[in-house]
């Protein structure tokens, strides 16, 4: 649960730089969310549906990380390393 509320809003960061480079956009069937700055300026530009889907898809794989562990019995120290180990 907690990879998915953290997946959400990530992704739609990592959307908004599709959106503001040009890469994609979304048209009226895709419920676009536009949110300005001050000066008018767009600051966020995605999609509503953008945090569902990487919610989704964050808690889909991390599931299917947890569910290999479990079927080829990985060792708590390669599942969770320490220090340099992770850098």
């Amino acid at each position: 649960l907690k990879i998915s509320l953290i997946s959400g809003p990530l992704g739609m960061l990592l959307d908004n730089y599709h959106g503001l480079f040009g890469v994609l956009s979304y048209d009226q069937l895709g419920i676009p969310i536009n949110i300005y700055d001050f000066n008018g300026d767009i600051i966020l530009k995605s999609a509503v549906w953008v945090p569902l889907l990487f919610g989704f898809a964050g808690f889909a794989m991390s599931s299917i990380g947890l569910l290999l562990d479990e079927i080829f019995q990985t060792d708590d120290i390669i599942k969770n390393p320490k220090g340099p180990k992770t850098l």
